[in-house]
């Protein structure tokens, strides 16, 4: 099973985006636990809307995307992230490599070039690969840390999942409650990292 983006962003005002899925199986489903994002589904399409988020913080749903009978099942899975109304974008003053972030919000930055960008690089990477950045497909986690011996708080810098945004190439999440460390990168569909920031967490 395939579809045709792994993630949306949805403005706080609300919105709704369709994607299509690629199945070879003649039936399937959508499931998703959040009551806030509806799901309708024609044909090979799959169609979300989201009314008007009236929080300060991002909110984000997962949708499964379930064909077939068990145990002959296929999977997929797409994330939808509607921004709160106090989202800060990281990269507003210019795009950089490493971005702080308070605790407990929301935030993008510009995901479209590496690291400061600028006129044609200063490193022989960047004279080879260029610095824009092509063929995102979805944002991760590579890691997160903080000062902790037992690693009990170094799960709570990042909350939840990061999103990629391939309609304005942008890359949003929300920070927990820790401050600490993280990386933050966006990955092709084959799963290969194509760049990455530093994420300070920081109050």
């Amino acid at each position: 099973m395939e579809l045709s983006s792994q993630s949306a962003v949805i403005p706080e005002e609300g919105g709704e985006k369709t994607i299509f899925v690629a199945a070879n199986r003649e039936e399937w489903e959508a499931v998703c636990a959040e009551d806030w994002l509806d799901i309708s589904i024609e044909e090979n399409s799959l169609t979300f809307f989201v009314d008007e988020n009236v929080d300060p913080q991002s909110r984000m749903a997962v949708v499964d995307v379930i064909a077939g009978v068990k145990p002959d099942v296929a999977k997929a899975r797409f994330k939808v992230l509607q921004k709160g109304y106090s989202t800060t974008d990281l990269s507003a003053q210019g795009t950089a490599n490493c971005y702080i972030a308070p605790t407990g919000g929301s935030y993008s930055f510009d995901a479209s070039v590496k690291g400061n960008g600028g006129d044609g690089g200063n490193t022989l990477y960047d004279g080879y690969n260029g610095l824009e950045i092509n063929g995102a497909a979805y944002a991760d986690l590579a890691w997160e840390a903080t000062y902790d011996s037992d690693k009990t708080r170094s799960t709570k810098i990042i909350s939840g999942d990061p999103v990629y945004s391939p309609d304005d190439k942008a890359v949003y999440f929300t920070t927990g409650d820790i401050q600490g460390n993280a990386v933050l990168c966006v990955r092709d569909a084959s799963g290969e990292i194509l760049w990455s920031w530093h994420i300070w967490v920081s109050d």
